[in-house]
């Protein structure tokens, strides 16, 4: 269950960056001096879709799903808790989807 609501907001991150980089090329074009709202809400949904797929993943660990690959290979049951939410950006996938949402935030706050 966990791994197909990651996958969906996956999806959703990646139609939302394409349709974001789509909007933010025409508004270019029209050299106005003030930034479209359309861009400020796609940017608004990408940051809340990354932040619930990194959130996904420390509950998979936190609950220790193991039909995902990635808990299966670094966690255990019998882990700390404190060591279950680490492990989530502990493993390379976990690590480059925290530095996603890192550079999500970012953008969306600039």
């Amino acid at each position: 269950m966990l791994n197909n609501i990651g996958v969906t907001l996956i999806i959703f991150i990646l139609l939302t960056t394409i349709s974001l980089v789509y909007i933010c090329f025409f508004e270019l074009k029209k050299n106005e001096n003030f930034v479209s709202k359309k861009i400020y809400q796609l940017s608004l949904f990408q940051t809340t879709f990354s932040i619930l797929t990194f959130f996904t993943l420390i509950i998979a660990f936190v609950i220790s799903d193991f039909s995902l690959i990635n808990v299966f290979q670094n966690s255990h049951t019998n882990k700390p808790f404190f060591y279950k939410i680490a492990g989530s950006w502990g493993s390379h996938e976990g690590s480059l989807l925290l530095w996603i949402n890192i550079l999500v935030i970012f953008s969306y706050l600039f």
